[in-house]
C-alpha cells in the first residue's frame, strides 16, 4: 500500500501560524507529538530544517519532518504557514507527499515520505563531466516527471520559483540505491519535486509573491528583474537549465549577469537537433517564447528523445508567442543614455509616444532595457500602470512594490518610517494599500483637515517614498498610460520629476 494510504490528512485543516513559534532546540532522539523521533538532520534552509525520522506508530517506519526555524520573520513565518497549505492541496505521483501535520506544544512540524538519500544534485556531483550520452534518456524522463508535477501546480495557479537539482528527490526501489554512484546500474526511478517553500500563487498580488526569492543559477531573467511578473514559464526556464548541467556537466551562464543581458549560452555537446531545440526553447530569455506549459514541454523533451513527432499542440505557441518589437531601437537607446546619467545623480524624465500596440510596454518591460539598467547601472526598476478603474492605479502598484521592497529589506517599521508623518493620510487616496502594516505602523493623522491640506499631504508622503534612499538605491520609476491619469496623478507626477532632478531617478512615462 502506498505511504499516502497510511495517514488521513485533513486536506482542509485551518492553520492559525501567528502565535506560534519553532521546534525549540530539535536534536536527535526528540520525540514530536508522542509519535515521531528525531534521527538526523537531512537538509537545513532558510525555511526550515529538514530531519529523517522514525514514525513509532508504523513499527519506526522512515519519515522526513520539516520543522519550522528559529528567527523568522512574519513574512517568513507566513510562507511556512503557505507551504503546509499547499502541500494539503497537492497530490501527485511527482510531488513528494505531504503523510501529517503535527504541533510539538506551540510549534508547527510536518511528516512527508522519505524518499531517499537521493537528488538528482548528487547524480550531478557524481557525474562532474555531464552525465554519459547513454543516460541521457533517463535524466530527460526524470525531467518529464517533474515537468508533469510542474504542469499540475501550475493547472492550480502555482509557481514552484525553486526548481533545482537538489529539490528533485530520487526515488528508487527499496535498497536499491545506496550513494549518487549507485544510480548507473538502474534503469528505473521517479523524480519527486520536493521544497515547496517559495510556491507563489500567479492570482494573488502579495508581498510574499513580490521578491526576487529563488537559486540565482536557475532563476529566470524575470524572476530577478520582475519577481511580480513571475509565471508559470518561468518554472521551465530552470528545468532547461538543469538539463544543460546534467548533459554538459556545467551551467550555461558563467555569471548571473550573463543572463540577465541576454548573452548567448556556452554550446550545449554534440546532440540531436531535436533534443537541443526542446532544451532551448526551455531556456529562451523571453517568457512569452518559451513553451506555453509545463505539458507541453514534457511533450516536447520525450519526443526528442524518442526521435517521434510530439503531440503537442502547436497553436498553443501561435497564442502565446508574439514578435519581438523591433521598432524602438533609438528610443531603447535613449533609455539606455538616461539610465546612465540618472546613476550619476543626473535624474531624467522620458515620456514614450505611440499608438496603442506598438511595443511601449516591451521597451519600458520586457526589452534588454531593464536587464541593462540593473547590471550595468544598478537601477532597481518598479513599474506601475493606469488601468482607467482603480483611481491612481499606476502610483498605488509602484508605492506598493517600493513600499514592499523597503519592508524586506529593513522591515516593515522602516517602510511606515519612509511614509513620513503623513503617512497615514494615504489610506484614504490608496485604500488598497492598506493591510500590510505599513500605513497602519504610521503616526495618527487629523482627517478632519481640510481636503486641499489632506491632499498636499498626500502628495508630500508620496515623493518622500520613491524617493526614499535613491542615493544609495538608484532606480526607474515607469507610469505606463498616462492618458488615464487625473489631475492629482499629473500633479504627482510634476512634483516626482522636480524631486529626482538631483537623484539617481529616471522617471520614464507612456
Amino acid at each position: 500500500m502506498p505511504p499516502t494510504e497510511r495517514y488521513h490528512v485533513d486536506r482542509s485543516w485551518p492553520l492559525c501560524l501567528p502565535e506560534r513559534g519553532p521546534v525549540p532546540g530539535a536534536a536527535p532522539q526528540q520525540l514530536l507529538n508522542h509519535r515521531y523521533r528525531l534521527d538526523v538532520r537531512i537538509g537545513s534552509g532558510g525555511m526550515g530544517d529538514v530531519w529523517r525520522g522514525h514514525d513509532e506508530a508504523r513499527d519506526g517506519a522512515l519519515v522526513a519532518i520539516k520543522l519550522m526555524p528559529e528567527g523568522l520573520d512574519e513574512v517568513d513565518r507566513r510562507r511556512f504557514e503557505r507551504e503546509v497549505r499547499v502541500l494539503q492541496e497537492i497530490t501527485h505521483p511527482s510531488v513528494v507527499p505531504l503523510l501529517d501535520i503535527g504541533w510539538q506544544g506551540d510549534s508547527l512540524f510536518y511528516v512527508m515520505e522519505y524518499v531517499g538519500p537521493i537528488s538528482l544534485e548528487d547524480v550531478f556531483l557524481a557525474h562532474p563531466q555531464g552525465l554519459p550520452e547513454a543516460r541521457w534518456p533517463w535524466l530527460i524522463e526524470r525531467a518529464g516527471e517533474v515537468l508533469d508535477a510542474l504542469a499540475h501546480l501550475h493547472q492550480q495557479r502555482l509557481v514552484h520559483r525553486d526548481v533545482k537539482p537538489s529539490n528533485i528527490l530520487l526515488r528508487f526501489a527499496a535498497n536499491a540505491a545506496s550513494s549518487a554512484d549507485d544510480w548507473q546500474l538502474l534503469s528505473g526511478g521517479r523524480a519527486l519535486l520536493a521544497d515547496l517553500g517559495l510556491v507563489a500563487r500567479t492570482d494573488v498580488d502579495s508581498a510574499l509573491t513580490q521578491s526576487a526569492l529563488g537559486t540565482p543559477q536557475y532563476m529566470a531573467p524575470e524572476q530577478i528583474e520582475s519577481p511580480a511578473s513571475v509565471d508559470e514559464r518561468s518554472d521551465l526556464w530552470s528545468v532547461g537549465i538543469l538539463l544543460y548541467r546534467g548533459l554538459a556537466g556545467r551551467l550555461p551562464f558563467q555569471r548571473l549577469s550573463d543572463a540577465l543581458s541576454r548573452r548567448a549560452p556556452e554550446p550545449l555537446p554534440p546532440m540531436s537537433i531535436a533534443m537541443k531545440d526542446a532544451i532551448s526553447t526551455l531556456m529562451e530569455f523571453e517568457p512569452h517564447r518559451r513553451p506555453p506549459d509545463a505539458s507541453h514541454a514534457a511533450a516536447l523533451l520525450r519526443s526528442a528523445i524518442s526521435d517521434t513527432p510530439s503531440d503537442a499542440p502547436s497553436v498553443e505557441i501561435s497564442r502565446r508567442s508574439m514578435p519581438t518589437f523591433t521598432g524602438r531601437q533609438s528610443a531603447r537607446d535613449s533609455m539606455l543614455e538616461a539610465a546612465r546619467l540618472a546613476a550619476r545623480g543626473e535624474g531624467r524624465w522620458l515620456h514614450i509616444e505611440g499608438e496603442r500596440g506598438h511595443g511601449k510596454t516591451w521597451l519600458v518591460s520586457r526589452s534588454d532595457f531593464r536587464s541593462r539598467a540593473l547590471v550595468e547601472e544598478q537601477l532597481q526598476h518598479f513599474n506601475g500602470t493606469f488601468d482607467g478603474r482603480e483611481p491612481h492605479s499606476g502610483f498605488r502598484v509602484v508605492l506598493e512594490q517600493v513600499l514592499g521592497h523597503i519592508a524586506r529589506n529593513s522591515g516593515a517599521e522602516s517602510a511606515s518610517e519612509a511614509l513620513g508623518r503623513w503617512g497615514g493620510h494615504l489610506a484614504g487616496a490608496f485604500p488598497r494599500l492598506c493591510g500590510h502594516g505599513w500605513i497602519e505602523g504610521c503616526a495618527v493623522v487629523d482627517t478632519a483637515s481640510p481636503p486641499e491640506i489632506i491632499q498636499e499631504r498626500v502628495l508630500e508622503s508620496v515623493v518622500q517614498v520613491l524617493t526614499t534612499d535613491a542615493e544609495v538605491e538608484p532606480r526607474t520609476l515607469v507610469l505606463e498610460d498616462l492618458h488615464f491619469c487625473d489631475e492629482f496623478d499629473i500633479e504627482l507626477l510634476r512634483r516626482l520629476t522636480i524631486a529626482s532632478l538631483d537623484l539617481p531617478i529616471l522617471v520614464i512615462t507612456t
